[in-house]
């Protein structure tokens, strides 16, 4: 029983040094130095640039979902065409 109290005891110190030892750390991330905001300068060339690149991006979407739809309007029209098949196939047997 004395050594089970012994430890609790040093337990209970190392926890307190482990506490104290982060309060420590924790106080010094908000001791930081403050420093001047950065600027940020835009220019003309950079606002042409992001438009023109806008437009590309756009431009390859549009594509790419035209794609698409010419693919589903495909499908759509093998898949009716496989139906009307087996339809006027059955209507002659």
């Amino acid at each position: 029983m004395l050594v089970r109290s012994r430890v609790l005891e040093v337990c209970k110190i190392i926890i307190e040094f482990i506490t104290l030892r982060l309060r420590i750390e924790s106080s010094k991330i908000f001791d930081m130095f403050r420093r001047k905001p950065t600027r940020i300068e835009l220019k003309v060339e950079d606002l042409q640039e992001y438009e023109a690149m806008k437009k590309e991006i756009e431009q390859k979407n549009s594509v790419a979902n035209l794609v698409i739809c010419l693919q589903t309007l495909i499908s759509w029209l093998q898949k009716t065409l496989q139906t009307l098949w087996c339809i006027s196939r059955d209507s002659l047997v």
